[in-house]
């Protein structure tokens, strides 16, 4: 299976990971929704809990890459690694606490703002244009994700869709803020080091402030599951960045609206509708036109 394996060209394993970080995305969104479901938590204890567990596997992989030159050089931006954890932190807290008050469906859909929130921030940051055709792209994206949360009526979003509405605004600054980073340092170690940096602060406020999880409970054991999902997505979606390129992967991973959707039908009883159907297909080709096709 190995040679097999590598025997694939670079575009074959780069949509397999691709697809898996969709799978893994999908995966932890509705374990979430499925814990708020079954269980009675606290939303901030969990998102907390989930961000410190998530770096267990983070540090772990650092463990096998670390190099102290690399680290050296990574030191000398410090402070702008702090804050990239600060954005990852606020943006995964809102994500998940969020998450209590809307379904795996919604969230699914509303987390793909985030390539608009990236689009305006490289702009602003890093100098980077927006073609006229990636603008009505956008504009086609917000209109998909309209169909798909609110339908053809009067405004009228959950809770739960809102928060994670801010949340992609710290999504969109630290993954303008991460590119900068993987420019200058070794692309394989920043996202584990993110995931990893974020959860030393995560734990400590877990551990100072919150005790209400018990971790070899049965919602600890799905948390632990979920956490494992999310730094799975970051390693996956990283490698398929490696393999073909940013925007191929940005189409990848966010086809995790189509598995998060029928795991949220089948398994959480969600509703689904014709309308979010539609809006859904509207979501995903504005995303394909706007990476893939949108440069004049």
């Amino acid at each position: 299976m190995k040679q097999r394996w590598l025997g694939l060209s670079n575009n074959t394993k780069g949509v397999t990971t691709g697809l898996l970080s969709a799978f893994f995305f999908a995966s932890y969104l509705v374990i979430n929704r499925y814990i708020y479901t079954e269980f009675t938590v606290d939303s901030l204890a969990f998102a907390f809990l989930f961000n410190a567990l998530a770096g267990i596997f983070a540090g772990l992989s650092l463990m096998q890459k670390y190099n102290k030159r690399k680290m050296r050089s990574i030191w000398q931006d410090r402070y702008r690694i702090l804050l990239l954890c600060i954005y990852g932190l606020a943006g995964m807290l809102l994500l998940l606490m969020g998450q209590r008050y809307t379904t795996s469906i919604h969230a699914s859909l509303l987390v793909t703002g985030s390539i608009v929130a990236t689009m305006v921030f490289s702009t602003l940051f890093l100098k980077e244009s927006i073609t006229t055709r990636q603008k009505w792209w956008v504009v086609g994206m917000f209109v998909g994700l309209y169909v798909a949360i609110v339908g053809v009526q009067a405004i009228s979003f959950l809770r739960g869709d809102l928060i994670i509405l801010i949340g992609i605004i710290f999504f969109g600054l630290g993954n303008v803020l991460s590119r900068s980073l993987m420019q200058r340092h070794d692309s394989a170690i920043i996202p584990d080091l993110r995931v990893f940096l974020v959860a030393v602060i995560a734990g400590l406020v877990y551990v100072l402030f919150f005790h209400s999880i018990n971790i070899f409970s049965l919602v600890g054991l799905w948390t632990v599951v979920s956490s494992l999902c999310f730094w799975l997505t970051m390693r996956s979606f990283a490698a398929t960045v490696h393999l073909v390129n940013a925007n191929h992967a940005i189409v990848l991973v966010n086809a995790q609206i189509v598995p998060a959707s029928l795991a949220g039908v089948f398994l959480l009883n969600e509703h689904y509708s014709l309308e979010k159907f539609v809006g859904s297909v509207i979501v995903l080709v504005c995303i394909y036109f706007i990476t893939w096709r949108g440069r004049e």
